[in-house]
């Protein structure tokens, strides 16, 4: 494929692992860009569409079959403990990296989330996540 068959909108899932070997799918879409190696674009998903009224954005780029980006919301959230999502409106959003390759019309690959977080003592702790996500295109 060529940058322009790249180009244009993706429709897939992430998938997010729990404690205890349980895991959830969550949709999502992304529209993106391709110039130059260098990747742009929008993305929907199905966690966190109910938080913000825009999409996240998406970085990163595509060389041969390897693709690489970060995807950022408009700002921080997390879901509390009801599954109730919290907005952090004036917390910029965390980073999350997915990297795969595209083989058979697909790209496939994992995700990561490494947030560090300060507690009233102010002693750090990180909170990683990871995942797997795939993606075809529309």
């Amino acid at each position: 494929m060529d940058e322009y068959d790249f180009s244009g909108e993706w429709i897939g899932y992430y998938t997010l692992y729990y404690e205890n070997n349980i895991s959830k799918d969550y949709a999502f879409k992304i529209n993106m860009q391709l110039q130059d190696g260098v990747l742009k674009g929008t993305c929907v998903d199905d966690e966190s569409i109910i938080v913000f009224d825009e999409p996240a954005t998406i970085d990163g780029f595509i060389e041969d079959n390897f693709i690489s980006f970060i995807k950022k919301y408009p700002y921080a959230w997390a879901m509390d403990e009801n599954g109730k999502p919290l907005k952090f409106k004036d917390v910029a959003s965390y980073e999350i990296h997915y990297a795969g390759n595209f083989e058979n019309g697909i790209f496939s690959g994992y995700w990561e989330l490494s947030i560090e977080e300060a507690n009233e003592n102010g002693e750090i702790s990180n909170i990683d996540s990871q995942g797997t996500w795939q993606m075809r295109k529309v």
